[in-house]
């Protein structure tokens, strides 16, 4: 049974008032990076906008889909539902181990969209805070 499970090492999406993300991909003869940022959850709306920027590198290609929520589900063998936006990742065994050298995979869910990433390896870059939206907030990040 496949199984969404929170990551809990990424600073949760603002959902309240919509996810607000952008990203750009980078290609070189050896890696492809993909950058994202997204708005982070806040604690009172009062509070400006804070955007969170994560560098996803895969050796030699990353692997991107974006598709509608509900073309995505249907791509499962069995009845699954995401419980709410946010970050995710699959269980990766019945055992819960991982086998060496295998690819890990992130999905960011949206109302109404799913953004899946298979990766070697991230890195949290940093967090851009007073931006007008993630376009912005990524270009800050990338100077």
């Amino acid at each position: 049974m496949t199984q969404f499970i929170p990551i809990e090492e990424i600073s949760p999406l603002e959902t309240e008032t919509g996810i607000d993300t952008a990203f750009f991909t980078v290609k070189n003869e050896n890696t492809e990076s993909l950058y994202l940022a997204y708005s982070v959850k806040r604690d009172f709306l009062s509070v400006p906008l804070t955007y969170s920027v994560i560098e996803f590198i895969g050796s030699p290609v990353l692997e991107i889909h974006q598709m509608g929520i509900e073309e995505y589900l249907d791509g499962f063998e069995e009845e699954v539902s995401i419980p709410e936006q946010g970050f995710y990742q699959f269980e990766a065994n019945d055992d819960g181990t991982e086998e060496e050298g295998e690819l890990d995979m992130l999905v960011l869910v949206d109302r109404d969209k799913v953004l899946e990433i298979t990766f070697d390896s991230k890195r949290i870059l940093s967090n851009t805070y007073h931006s007008a939206n993630a376009k912005v907030a990524l270009m800050t990040a990338l100077q």
